[in-house]
This record gives structure tokens, sequence and C-alpha cells, in this order.
């Protein structure tokens, strides 16, 4: 039910992809024949719900990972996704999982250690907000200054004012050798699995109060009555009341427009109307061309082995690739059910699958019966 969290985690996630994106550098270690490249080193501020999923993200891609947040009990949080957590002896822990603003002395500590951490890093996230207020400015502009050549700063507290001196939100800019990239709105760059979670954040929210197919608002419930902002032409919700005064009434929604349906649905009729067939045609491809690229991969592997070897070939690595049978039963799950063709080829790859692994032990068994003694020979 908790919108805030869903959002922000898809936000973290593409934090660090437009991070790596900017970067001038590999995340991972690499090693080639040229030496090995050391690891990008990511600072990730913040370690809320964004926070931890851009730690999480940033550490899959295979960069050394630190997390700050003036919270002391994220630590535990934050090393148990495998990060460093930076210690500056201060506290700033809130009311409701928040953050609380630092006083003067306490940013002033906080800046002096946060600033060793900064300079060492390839990228930064920064993701301290505060709701209903600005976003606290962490990061200096000598903190800045003192950054790598190179160095990546994503702001996602940029909507807020920032946490970083030269943040502007919605643009990317080079403050001297560093780029800052005031990030805005990043769940609707995921629009797919962010729209998923948020239907399922607001059919949570409301699915307590249907009964029978019918809606009945409790207004008594406090989750219910804390998120409505009016009723009855009235302003109800403290927060709004307090923005736009004493004036709590609701001045008249305008006309709509003759001849013109502003309903919710006349709006939603050009989208249903929306034609699926690329979308289909898309995923019968896809299917082809896994299927096609399986089969050709397969027989180029075992062309190449000499035909001595065949025999033991198909005893270890047949029942080996029997799991291939389980991607083939997931690909079956997944196809339409009104498609033949995924049906067709989901079934066929399912019935491959199963002969390998039957023949896998088929020959084992054979093989081994070559070897076992005869006990009247033997006698």
């Amino acid at each position: 039910m908790d919108t805030l969290s869903s959002q922000a985690a898809v936000a973290g996630y593409l934090s660090v992809l437009i991070a790596a994106n900017h970067c001038p550098k590999f995340f991972p270690m690499l090693t080639y024949a040229a030496g090995t490249i050391r690891p990008a080193r990511v600072l990730v501020i913040g370690a809320g719900v964004a926070g931890l999923q851009a730690i999480a993200t940033a550490r899959r891609l295979g960069a050394i990972v630190e997390g700050y947040d003036v919270r002391p009990e994220t630590r535990e949080q934050i090393e148990s996704l495998g990060a460093k957590f930076v210690d500056t002896g201060v506290s700033a822990a809130g009311s409701g999982g928040y953050a609380r603003e630092l006083t003067e002395e306490e940013k002033a500590r906080q800046a002096e250690k946060l600033g060793r951490a900064v300079a060492n890093a390839d990228v930064l996230i920064t993701t301290a907000a505060i709701p209903g207020k600005r976003s606290p400015l962490i990061i200096s502009a000598a903190m800045i200054g003192g950054m790598k050549p190179g160095a990546v700063v994503v702001d996602m507290a940029a909507e807020g004012g920032g946490n970083c001196a030269g943040t502007q939100a919605g643009q990317t800019v080079k403050v001297g050798e560093v780029t800052i990239i005031g990030a805005v709105n990043l769940p609707a760059q995921m629009p797919v699995h962010a729209s998923e979670m948020f239907a399922r954040n607001l059919y949570n929210f409301i699915s307590p109060f249907i009964a029978d197919g019918v809606l009945n608002l409790d207004w008594s419930d406090e989750v219910l009555s804390g998120a409505c902002l009016t009723r009855d032409g009235e302003l109800v919700h403290a927060g709004v009341k307090k923005t736009f005064g004493e004036n709590n009434n609701i001045p008249p929604s305008p006309p709509a427009t003759q001849g013109r349906d502003t309903s919710s649905a006349a709006g939603a009729a050009p989208l249903a109307r929306l034609p699926q067939q690329e979308e289909t045609d898309m995923e019968n491809f896809i299917y082809v061309y896994i299927f096609m690229l399986a089969a050709f991969t397969g027989y180029e592997v075992i062309s190449r082995v000499p035909v001595i070897l065949h025999t033991p070939l198909m005893s270890g690595s047949n029942f080996v690739h029997g799991v291939v049978l389980v991607g083939a039963m997931v690909a079956l799950g997944r196809a339409d059910a009104q498609d033949p063709l995924q049906l067709a080829i989901g079934f066929f790859a399912v019935f491959l699958g199963a002969a390998n692994a039957a023949g896998g032990y088929v020959v084992t068994e054979r093989m081994l019966a070559m070897f076992k003694t005869n006990k009247k020979d033997a006698k």
C-alpha cells in the first residue's frame, strides 16, 4: 500500500543505471591481457528505499559501494547489502522513519568526515529528502571541487532543491570536471513496472472497502481519512488546509465543454483501441528466435566433438542440459494460450528437454553396465 516505497525502488534502480551510463569507468573489476581494471567506487547517501535499492543495484554491477545515512539504525541495512557504512558520528533519527534537520554544528562535523568519502568516489548518488521541506544541502561546492575528474553525481533530491551544490532539477550540468545530474520523476522512465506497482498500491488501498463488488468507504478508518484531501466540497486534510489557509471552500469546477465527453472512460477509450498485433508479432518472433538460436548453438557444440567422445558426452552432458526442460516449462507457462505458435514451440521444447534428461539416464546406465563384472565369469 506504500506508494512512496514502490516508486522510490524504481527511482533508486534507475539512478545507478544513469550513473553507469555517464561514468567513464567500468563498474566491475575486469581482467584482460592488458591488465586488471579496478572497479568503480560508488557512494550512496541516504539509506531509505531508494538508497538501499541503489546500493543493491550498484553491487550487482560489481562496483565497490559505500553507504551513508544520518540515522544510525540504517548501518545494519547498508552492510547487509554488502556495502561499507560511512560513519561520521552524527545521528539525526527523526519521526516516521525520516531524518530530522541537522544543526549547524552537526552539519560541520558531517561535512568534515563525509568529504573524504566523497573525494574517493567515482559515482555519488544522493537520495536524502524531507517531505514538505527543502532537501538538505549535504554536498557543498568544496566537496564537488574535490571529487575526481570525470566523477558523476546523480541527485535524486533535485525536485526539492537538491542535496548537492550546483544541482539543477531536470538538467545535466558540468561543475569543473564533475557531471551533476538533477534527476526528476525517474519512475516515469520505467513505466511498465512503475505502473504495475502503483496499480497494486491503489488496489491494496481500496480493497478493504470493497464488499460484493460495491465500494463502501469507511471514513472512520485512519488510513483512508488521513489520505483524503477533499470531501463534500471542502478541504479536510490538515496539511492542505495549512497550505491554502483558512479558506477551505473549493472553487467549483468549470462546466464541461458542450459536445465533449470529459469522463475518464472517454479519455481511456482511444487507449483501448490501440492495436495489439505488433506486440503479439514481436513475442512470436522472440520465441522463434530463441528456439532457433538454441538449436544452432547445440548443433555447433555437438558437431565439433570427436566421434570417440560422443558416448561419454551424451552420458554426462545430455542430462546436465536437461535443465533446458525447466526453461521450456517456464516459457510454456508464459505463452499466450490463444497463440498456437507459442504453444507449439513451448511443447516441442519441453519434449526435447525431457528427452535429453531421460536419454542421459539411459546412456549412463548402459555405459556403467560395460564396466560391471559378471560374477559367473569371475568365478
